[in-house]
């Protein structure tokens, strides 16, 4: 009987490092505590399941999970890492440019990967990160 692999070996050591930060770091300043600790339970479930390394293999970046959103030296936007939003909801399908979400009542949702260059993008542990307008960094989800 061959043993699976282990999951962890397939993730970019980038990502393990950022979520080892989320898990033992303070609440961010820069959202509120129930969300912190959704992210934080999101980040646990998805550093482990197959859908990481599905996701390591299309080159998503650290930012791409849990970025704030972000403006770079040159003015340009980006919005916030997918992992924001998934607020518990299992993951069913994962591409290149999104993830699809299911909640326990059935409903699908679409949560597209932020736009805008990576180095615009703020990470929860940077000394600078600010408290958004409406303390949602959430992605839009498309529909």
């Amino acid at each position: 009987m061959t043993q699976a692999p282990d999951a962890l070996t397939e993730i970019p050591p980038k990502w393990l490092e950022a979520w080892s930060r989320i898990v033992v770091m303070e609440c961010s300043p820069a959202v509120s505590m129930s969300r912190w600790w959704a992210l934080r339970a999101d980040s646990a479930y998805w550093i482990v399941s197959p859908w990481a390394a599905r996701a390591a293999e299309f080159g998503w970046s650290i930012a791409d999970l849990w970025g704030l959103p972000g403006t770079s030296a040159a003015g340009e936007r980006r919005g916030a890492g997918v992992l924001w939003s998934i607020e518990g909801d299992g993951i069913v399908a994962l591409t290149a440019a999104e993830v699809i979400v299911r909640s326990e009542a059935g409903a699908r949702r679409r949560l597209r990967l932020p736009t805008g260059p990576a180095e615009a993008a703020v990470m929860p542990w940077d000394p600078d990160a600010a408290a958004p307008e409406d303390d949602d960094p959430r992605p839009a989800a498309a529909a």
